[in-house]
């Protein structure tokens, strides 16, 4: 499971949010635009790739979420920001959720039917497939988890602190696009 760890991007390029509000629907508002800049539809996906476009997203996405998004007070909350079919794979989906976990929130172990790139926004998130050691991913780190993979622990990685982290899923159209074991 390769770690990802983003290169500094500028602020003044004018793709973070400048405010620093502490109202999340403002944050939510801030995050919508940002993705609203980075449509599919508008943009060359050509150009860019998809790879670039997913980046950007992320990116763009982090600062409002990290500073300025309340985490529930304890379990696991799920918020679908984006989904949308993309052009340049017909019959795929890109789906991006944020997942906050309150202090010790867990998910059960589980699996995607999509590939899984996974962002922490806050907090400190555990996280680890079968067959390989959990590892503890910090603000700014992620990880990629190719469809299938058994997904054994994905939990906050503090008692006290609240986490949370942006996962963008590709999958087929109207796949599912998590299973929780029974």
């Amino acid at each position: 499971m390769p770690a990802f760890k983003p290169r500094s991007v500028a602020p003044s390029a004018g793709l973070f949010p400048t405010s620093q509000s502490k109202n999340p629907f403002e944050a939510i508002h801030q995050v919508r635009k940002l993705i609203t800049m980075f449509s599919f539809r508008s943009l060359k996906m050509r150009q860019f790739g998809l790879p670039g476009v997913v980046t950007s997203l992320i990116f763009a996405a982090a600062p409002a979420w990290s500073q300025t998004t309340a985490a529930p007070v304890s379990g696991r909350a799920i918020e679908t920001v984006l989904a949308e079919k993309l052009s340049v794979a017909p019959g795929k989906v890109l789906t991006a959720q944020v997942v906050h976990y309150g202090p010790g929130g867990s998910s059960q172990s589980h699996h995607h039917d999509a590939d899984v790139f996974a962002f922490v926004l806050s907090g400190k998130i555990l996280s680890g497939e079968e067959g390989e050691e959990a590892k503890v991913y910090n603000v700014g780190e992620g990880h990629f988890e190719r469809r299938d993979q058994h997904h054994v622990i994905s939990k906050n990685a503090s008692a006290t602190e609240p986490a949370s982290m942006l996962v963008v899923f590709i999958a087929n159209q109207n796949a599912s696009l998590t299973t929780f074991d029974h």
